[in-house]
């Protein structure tokens, strides 16, 4: 006995059908964001080494002009002997 509807019901707008078609895309969208993850983590990081690289290289290029201002008492010279006393 075929009752109404057993042909749509059975082909056309199959249940199991989407139901796995469903879990599907699922997974396909779980798969997806783990992948935005990592590459937004992995951009972060290589965000924040190159602003660190940037900031050592501006100190660098800020202080490599500023040895006149280092004072010879820092430093020893010829006028003043490591070995006398302050």
């Amino acid at each position: 006995t075929i009752f109404r509807g057993f042909y749509s019901r059975r082909y056309i707008h199959d249940f199991r059908a989407r139901k796995a078609y469903i879990q599907n895309i699922l997974d396909k969208s779980d798969e997806l964001r783990h992948q935005l993850a990592a590459n937004r983590e992995k951009i972060a990081r290589e965000e924040k080494e190159r602003k660190l690289e940037e900031s050592k290289r501006n100190f660098c290029k800020i202080t490599e002009n500023l040895h006149h201002l280092v004072s010879t008492k820092a430093c020893p010279g010829v006028y003043n002997s490591p070995y006398a006393l302050d």
